[in-house]
This record gives structure tokens, sequence and C-alpha cells, in this order.
């Protein structure tokens, strides 16, 4: 969905899926579309729901690197981040996400290259270099951007609107 501009679409899936998972640890296969709940007569324990919660926690409030650019998922105010922590090694040191007072704090290499608050997906080079942000939100937000080497600033997106930042 992403390659089709719809962010904010699957952005909301995975909400509601991880919802439900977080409600139901039995971790089954189908699930009820209208109602969220799975259904009883499945077998627990079902893997690929687990991986299923695991891949969406980090497309939603963590961070991926895709075609040599880092996409740093923020999403200060999901449970999922609360007081969090994700890390990923990358072939010259680590990329880090750390959670705290509805900001998330962007760490490149062992530097801090900023911090923000919002629901956003900020994508950056692979230095660190801010190139734009999304709206993965289905609803209006303003955004506070931190950056080094950028000035302070609130952005307002809507729901799959990019900003350039270079």
């Amino acid at each position: 969905m992403d390659h089709y501009g719809r962010s904010a679409e699957l952005a909301h899936l995975m909400q509601q899926w991880c919802e439900a998972l977080q409600r139901d640890t039995s971790f089954r296969q189908q699930l009820d579309p209208v109602a969220g709940t799975f259904t009883k007569g499945d077998l627990p324990n079902y893997s690929p729901a687990c991986l299923v919660l695991y891949d969406f926690t980090w497309r939603l409030a963590g961070l991926r690197e895709e075609n040599g650019q880092l996409h740093w998922n923020i999403r200060a105010d999901s449970p999922v981040a609360a007081s969090a922590r994700f890390q990923m090694g990358l072939r010259k040191g680590t990329a880090e996400m750390r959670y705290k007072n509805g900001a998330a704090k962007l760490i490149l290499g062992g530097r801090e290259i900023g911090e923000v608050a919002g629901t956003v997906r900020l994508i950056t080079d692979g230095t660190g270099k801010p190139l734009s942000v999304l709206g993965v939100s289905m609803s209006w937000q303003e955004v506070e951007l931190r950056l080094k080497n950028l000035p302070h600033q609130h952005i307002q997106l809507k729901p799959n609107q990019t900003v350039s930042l270079s």
C-alpha cells in the first residue's frame, strides 16, 4: 500500500491488527473483520499471527531501512511506544529510537540526530540527513520536528501527504 501512496490506510490496518492481537494473545489465524475478534475454533499459537504483531509494531512505531534510506515511523502517543526503545543494526553502526515524554529521540551511529513528536514517518538518508516527512495517520496531525541542522518546525500533515525537508 505504501507503493500506491496509501501509507495512512496501511498504518490504520496494522494498528487494528495489533490492537486485536494485544486484546487476545492466543495468536489465532482468523480475525473477524467487523468485530475484531479471533475465531475461537482456530487453534492457538499460530506463529504467523505472532510475526504479524512483530512486523507491524516495527512498521508502526519503529524504524526500517529501505533503498538506502531510513524510515523513522514515529507514533509517540501509541501504547506500543510508551517508554519503548527500538534499535536496528546497519552496515555502519546502529539506528535507534527512544520514546519518552510524548516524543521520539532519534540516534544514528551513536549521535543524536533529533527529536520528533506526533504521528509521522520521517525519511532520512543513510547519514541521517532529513529528506521528507509523510502523514501516516488517518487524520490531520501536527508534528513537531527538532532536527539537527534544521530550524525547529511545526508541520501539519494530512493523511498520505509528503513534505520535503531538503
